[in-house]
């Protein structure tokens, strides 16, 4: 049987009429009335998700139409042969162009079946190569210092190696960039070396078999019956075709995860810089420092700060996976909207507190915007890192046994809110990587990352029905805690270094303040000689607060301050 309800009732009006929660009360109060005088800011701060979200609907409809022209990131499920195609012009090179150039060049040059295997080849061409399109050398030391003195001057090199058996090797040399200009793809495999390797497979078969033939004929014997349904006029018919293999996207990372992990660091960033620029702005006008002499509890004040903060981020959080959703971001889309919002929320938590934490050692708002600036430049910094590296986040670096540092990394890089935030932002883009991907559920946060690197003992599963990563550490379960206990950490330094520092007046706490009982519990004759030293600090002229600017009192204000010096001397005064 529970308490009777009259008790309840006297319970909650205890508690309500408590120091704490009156003060707590007018400060939140305090924070909203704040807010909505300022509510340009706080509009854009709630806004901001969706600009940065639609700058990045752009960034991905360019992206789209960028790698439809790359084959890798296109999925192939079939392939129609199709024939090889000849050697090509070197004018046809996206990057030679118009300039003088040859089509390839060869070695060695003193040898007679080499030089009767490449005129074969130029002849053979279509259209057929002109003489001064090839160049010959005699050795392969010669044909590299051309090609490193003329750079772009031929589309590659091809060197043979003509054997005391008769037979003959070669190797094909050429430049392996994929060259892009204005939207057109060059592959360096398919423009120059696979044409030029069939060519040269082509006439060596060819002389060869004329050898053969011409042998075979003179002893009057049968030696080459299999080749007679390839044979055309006495010449062996080369007919070879290319199929691509069918493949799904080979994109092993997705640049637009990249670039919404920017855009959502950036939108939740908003906060951060207005948060901090808040906090310092009340302690450089000295009005956090006139509520304590007040009696204003350090706990009634940062906890009426968290709540305001807490709720404002949870309302840009919840927007931002809302606004994802409305423009259809398969990363929003397919990922649990549950594990979106909790990674967001969790986030600005953790660089709320980290804000608190950063402006008790701040003395100047404009200071504050500039910091804040600063942060979101080196948080950039460490997302590219851990997209592009994949540092510490990567098993071959935590499981190093060679590097010792690796896991000294990790734990460095997870002291910073924005590291793990960019570790979940990237396994969620791997789970929404290709249009067949399921993305991640809810279920799924402890079970989806390990790291196992046989085969063998990988659990079965369908990628198209639940997502799996057997090379990861760090998930996303791990991640939330960790953003837990940054956000209680964070605060409590903050807490604590606002008392540990010296105020406006210069005064400050002793860094064992924690454990001195008077400070939970003061005694009212303790308040009374502190605010009476505060009374003889300003009568002497010692240790005043800065003006926040030159501009006069308004009448009520200045009225105010006089009434509140008044009562203050009263009670000090006895």
């Amino acid at each position: 049987m529970g308490l009777p309800w009259d008790a309840l009732g006297l319970l909650g009006e205890k508690v309500f009429r408590g120091r704490f929660m009156q003060q707590f009360a007018a400060l939140l109060y305090k924070n909203v009335l704040v807010a909505w005088r300022s509510r340009r800011a706080t509009a854009i701060r709630i806004v901001a998700p969706f600009v940065f979200l639609l700058l990045a609907l752009i960034v991905n409809l360019a992206l789209n139409a960028n790698n439809t022209l790359q084959e890798r990131q296109v999925a192939t499920s079939s392939s129609t042969p199709a024939p090889i195609s000849a050697i090509p012009a070197c004018e046809q090179d996206l990057y030679i162009a118009g300039r003088a150039c040859v089509d390839f060049v060869y070695t060695p040059s003193n040898d007679t079946v080499i030089n009767t295997i490449v005129d074969s080849i130029m002849a053979s061409n279509h259209p057929p190569i002109p003489e001064h399109k090839v160049k010959g050398f005699v050795s392969r030391r010669e044909a590299e210092e051309y090609l490193v003195s003329h750079p772009d001057g031929s589309l590659g090199a091809v060197h043979f190696s003509h054997f005391s058996n008769g037979s003959v090797g070669y190797i094909v040399q050429s430049n392996s960039t994929v060259k892009y200009f204005k939207g057109s793809f060059q592959d360096p495999t398919l423009f120059f070396q696979v044409p030029m390797m069939n060519a040269v497979a082509r006439e060596l078969s060819r002389t060869f078999f004329a050898a053969a033939a011409a042998v075979d004929s003179s002893s009057n014997s049968a030696m080459l019956p299999a080749l007679d349904d390839d044979v055309t006029g006495g010449v062996l018919s080369w007919r070879p075709q290319l199929v691509k293999f069918p493949h799904p996207s080979l994109q092993t990372s997705n640049l637009l995860g990249q670039v919404l992990s920017s855009f959502i660091f950036a939108s939740l960033m908003f906060g951060f810089v207005t948060q901090m620029s808040n906090l310092v702005n009340e302690k450089s006008l000295g009005l956090r420092l006139a509520l304590r002499n007040v009696g204003m509890l350090d706990s009634s004040y940062w906890v009426s700060w968290m709540m305001f903060d807490a709720l404002i981020t949870l309302v840009t959080s919840l927007l931002l996976v809302i606004f994802g959703i409305i423009l259809q971001f398969s990363f929003f889309s397919k990922n649990d909207f549950g594990l979106l919002l909790l990674l967001f929320w969790l986030f600005s938590l953790a660089m709320t507190s980290f804000s608190y934490f950063l402006s008790v050692m701040i003395r100047k708002t404009q200071a504050a915007v500039y910091l804040g600036f600063c942060v979101f430049i080196v948080g950039w910094v460490f997302q590219t890192v851990i997209f592009v590296a994949k540092l510490p986040y990567s098993p071959a670096f935590y499981y190093s046994s060679s590097n010792r540092w690796g896991r000294v990394f990790f734990w460095v890089f997870n002291l910073f809110p924005w590291d793990p935030l960019t570790k979940g932002i990237s396994d969620f883009n791997e789970a929404t990587l290709s249009p067949s991907d399921p993305g991640l559920r809810w279920s799924q946060q402890y079970t989806y990352c390990s790291y196992q690197p046989d085969p063998s003992k990988q659990a079965p599963h369908n990628p198209t029905v639940e997502f799996r990563s057997y090379d990861c550490v760090y998930p996303m379960h791990q991640i939330y805690w960790n953003l837990v206990v940054q956000w209680v950490v964070y605060w409590a330094l903050a807490a604590y270094l606002n008392n540990v520092v010296p105020n406006e007046v210069g005064t400050r706490s002793p860094v064992w303040f924690v454990f001195s009982p008077s400070y939970w519990r003061p005694r009212p004759a303790d308040q009374v000689a502190a605010m009476h030293r505060v009374v003889q600090q300003e009568a002497a002229g010692k240790h005043l607060p800065p003006a926040a600017d030159e501009c006069p009192l308004e009448e009520d204000v200045a009225a105010e301050e006089d009434r509140m010096r008044a009562t203050l001397l009263a009670r000090t005064s006895k």
